[in-house]
C-alpha cells in the first residue's frame, strides 16, 4: 500500500482523490464501500449517477439511490493538481442545508435592520474593503450604497466619495473613533467606528455609524413644535369643554368657579347623590339644573325643585311624597303624585336641605336606600328612579353635632359636596354678571341703558352679602328705575350710600416707566414688567378674562393666574 494510500485510510472520512480531469486516482475503504463498482480510473461524475455542482464547493451526488454532499478542494500533490473529494451522507446535507438556510435568514434580517436604520452604517473587513452600507450614505456623500460595496475606503477617499473616513482612523488607531463631520450636504454628523477583533487580536471587521445632528435638531424642533401644538389643543378643547354647557344662567370667569363647573361636568354623568354649599344667593340652584341638564338625566326625566324651607312642614310630606284619595281633609279625590314621582327617571333638588323635620329626614333617607317611596294615606309601595341633588346654606357638620340633623343621612347626601364661593371671592364674575344682566334686561324692555365707570368700580368693590342674586336685583332695578340713559353712583339706592369711585392708574408716569427699562434687572423682572403693562392695557379695552385671552392668544387660566400674580382687577 502507497504512503499516500496509507495516510487516506488514516482519515476517517469518505475519501476520493482525482486528477485535474476529475479522474480518481486513490481513493479509501470508507469510499469504496459506497459502492461494488471498481471507482479507479474512472471519472469521479461519471462514478454517481447524478452530479449537481452547489454553492460554496458543495456537490450534491446520487449514487444507487442514495444522496450525498460532496465538497470538493484541491489540493497540490508533488507538482501535479489534484482534488481532494470528502463524502458525506444524505442527513449531512440536509442539515446543511438547514444551517444555510437559517444563516440566510439571518443575513436577510441583518440587511434589513441596517437599511431600516436613519443612521448610516457602514462596515468594511480588517484590509478596508466595503462589505455592506445602507441607503442613508447617500444622504451623507450623495452617491449611492453601490458607488461603495466592494471598494476600498482609501480609494474611496482618493476619489472623492468620501470627505474623511472614520474607518481609516479605527484601522491606524485599532481602536473606537469618534469624529464630527460635515457631510456634502452641509450637515454636522457625528460619527463612530468601532473595530471587531478576531482571536489573534487582528481587526476583521470595522463597523461605522453616522449621525445627522442637524436634521435631528430639526426633528426635535417640530416635535416641540408637535407638542406645543398638543398642548394648546388641550387647552382649548378644555376651556370648549367648560363653554359646551353654558347657557344663559351660567355666567363665570374666576378660576374658582370655573373648577366648581369642571367638577360638575365630571360627575354630571353618575347618579351619586350632590350636596352643594354655600351662602344664599351663590347661585346653587343654577348649579343644580347645570348638572342635570349635562347628564343623560336630562333626556330621560325632569328637574323636579323644592324648598324645603319655603314649605310649611305639615305639608311638605304630602309634597315631597305626594297622597292618596281621603288622606286627610281638604285632600283631592284623585290623589296627587308627589315630587319622587314627578321626577321618576329625572333629577330632585332639594334646596335648603338644612330646613327638613327630622321626621321627614327619617323617610327621606329610607328612599335614598330604598328606592321606593309611600304616598301619604297609602299602602302600596312605589318603584322611584332619581338623582338626589340637595343645597343648604346651613353648616350641617354643626347640625348633627345639635341634634338637629341625622348624622346617617348627612353622610349619605355629603358623597359628592361641592362648595359655590361667595361673590366676594370671585369678583372676576362681578362685572361679567353685571353685562349680562344689563343686556338681557335692555333687551326685554327694549332699552339702551348703561352704567358709567365709577358705578362699576362700586359693583366691583362692595361686598355682595346676598351674593349673586342681591347683584342681579340691584342690576335690574336701576336699569327699570333710573330715567337716565346713563346710570352712574348717585342713582344708587341710599342702603348703598353715594360714594365716588374713581378709575385705578394702571400706568406709571412717563419718566418713571422710561427708568424703568435702564435700571439694571434681570430678564425675569423685565418680562414680568412688560406682562404686567400688556395685562393693564388689556383689562382696560375688554370685559371679561375670556375676551384678554382670546385677544392675547393665551388660555384663560393663565390669564386669571397672571392678573393674581400681578394684584391686576379687570374693572371695566
Amino acid at each position: 500500500m502507497s504512503n499516500a494510500l496509507k495516510w487516506l485510510e488514516n482519515i476517517p472520512l469518505t475519501v476520493a482523490v482525482t486528477n485535474h480531469d476529475g479522474v480518481i486516482k486513490q481513493y479509501n475503504s470508507l469510499f469504496a464501500r459506497l459502492s461494488a463498482k471498481t471507482a479507479f480510473g474512472i471519472n469521479i461524475q461519471e462514478f454517481f449517477d447524478q452530479w449537481t455542482v452547489c454553492e460554496n464547493n458543495f456537490i450534491s451526488a446520487q449514487l444507487e439511490g442514495n444522496t450525498y454532499a460532496l465538497q470538493c478542494n484541491e489540493w497540490g500533490d508533488q507538482g501535479e493538481s489534484s482534488f481532494f473529494y470528502v463524502v458525506n451522507d444524505g442527513v449531512y446535507i440536509q442539515q446543511m442545508q438547514r444551517n444555510i438556510n437559517q444563516l440566510s435568514q439571518v443575513n436577510e434580517e441583518l440587511d434589513a435592520i441596517i437599511e431600516g436604520s436613519y443612521d448610516v452604517i457602514y462596515i468594511t473587513d480588517g484590509k478596508g474593503n466595503t462589505l455592506k452600507a445602507n441607503s442613508a450614505i447617500e444622504k451623507l456623500t450623495g452617491f449611492p450604497k453601490e458607488c461603495f460595496v466592494g471598494k476600498n475606503v482609501r480609494a474611496l477617499v482618493k476619489d472623492g466619495y468620501l470627505k474623511d473616513s472614520v474607518t481609516l482612523k479605527v484601522l491606524e488607531q485599532k481602536k473606537i473613533v469618534t469624529i464630527l463631520t460635515v457631510s456634502n450636504a452641509g450637515h454636522e454628523r457625528l460619527t463612530t467606528g468601532k473595530p471587531i477583533f478576531n482571536e489573534e487580536g487582528e481587526i476583521e471587521r470595522v463597523i461605522t455609524n453616522s449621525r445627522d445632528f442637524t436634521e435631528l435638531d430639526e426633528a426635535y424642533r417640530e416635535l416641540r413644535k408637535a407638542l406645543e401644538l398638543n398642548e394648546y389643543y388641550k387647552k382649548e378643547l378644555e376651556k370648549l369643554k367648560s363653554n359646551k354647557h353654558r347657557d344663559p344662567d351660567v355666567i363665570m370667569e374666576s378660576a374658582n368657579m370655573l373648577e366648581v363647573y369642571d367638577l360638575a361636568e365630571r360627575i354630571s354623568e353618575v347618579d351619586a347623590t350632590v350636596l352643594v354649599l354655600g351662602e344664599t344667593g351663590v347661585g346653587k340652584d343654577v348649579l343644580a339644573r347645570h348638572i342635570h341638564r349635562s347628564g343623560q338625566r336630562s333626556e330621560s326625566g325632569k328637574f323636579v325643585k323644592i324648598n324645603c324651607g319655603a314649605i310649611p312642614h305639615d305639608l311638605l310630606e304630602s309634597e315631597l311624597f305626594g297622597y292618596e284619595s281621603g288622606a286627610f281633609t281638604g285632600a283631592k279625590r284623585t290623589g296627587k303624585l308627589g315630587m319622587f314621582e314627578i321626577a321618576h327617571n329625572g333629577t330632585l333638588f332639594l334646596d335648603e336641605v338644612g330646613d327638613l323635620p327630622l321626621a321627614l329626614q327619617v323617610k327621606l333617607l329610607h328612599v335614598l336606600q330604598e328606592k321606593k317611596i309611600q304616598r301619604v294615606g297609602g299602602t302600596k309601595t312605589i318603584d322611584v328612579d332619581i338623582r338626589l341633588i340637595a343645597a343648604t346654606n346651613r353648616d350641617l357638620k354643626q347640625m348633627v353635632k345639635q341634634g338637629e340633623f341625622r348624622e346617617d343621612l348627612f353622610y349619605r347626601l355629603n358623597l359628592i359636596p361641592i362648595h359655590i364661593p361667595p361673590l366676594r371671592e370671585r369678583k372676576e364674575d362681578i362685572l361679567p354678571l353685571v353685562y349680562h344682566v344689563l343686556r338681557a334686561v335692555n333687551t326685554k324692555y327694549g332699552m339702551t341703558k348703561e352704567f358709567d365707570r365709577g358705578i362699576k368700580e362700586f359693583f366691583y368693590n362692595y361686598e355682595w352679602p346676598g351674593n349673586v342674586r342681591e347683584l342681579s336685583n340691584l342690576v335690574e332695578r336701576l336699569i327699570l328705575t333710573v330715567a337716565e340713559n346713563i346710570v352712574t353712583v348717585k342713582h344708587l339706592p341710599t342702603e348703598y350710600g353715594h360714594q365716588e369711585y374713581s378709575e385705578p392708574e394702571y400706568d406709571q408716569p412717563e419718566n418713571d416707566r422710561e427708568d424703568e427699562y435702564e435700571k439694571e434687572m434681570t430678564l425675569k423682572e423685565a418680562k414680568e414688567i412688560a406682562e404686567r403693562k400688556i395685562l393693564a392695557v388689556a383689562i382696560q379695552k375688554y370685559s371679561s378674562t375670556y375676551e384678554m385671552a382670546q385677544q392675547l392668544k393665551t388660555s384663560q387660566t393663565t390669564i386669571v393666574r397672571k392678573l393674581k400674580q400681578y394684584k391686576l382687577q379687570v374693572h371695566q
